[in-house]
């Protein structure tokens, strides 16, 4: 549910079960791609680490 003052968003309200489940999308993408990167630094693909957080 979005609030609005003057036309635009001020406050966005979602429920609890919502954000549990955006949270646990999060959890699963970044595990993902720590599991991608090691796989790359396997085959002696190498990246900075912050370009790989730059990436998330």
């Amino acid at each position: 549910m979005k609030i609005s003052k003057d036309n635009k968003v001020a406050i966005i309200v979602r429920a609890k079960k919502d954000c549990e489940k955006l949270e646990a999308i999060k959890a699963e993408y970044l595990k993902h791609c720590f599991k991608v990167a090691k796989a790359d630094l396997a085959q002696g693909k190498v990246v900075d680490g912050e370009t790989f957080l730059k990436a998330l």
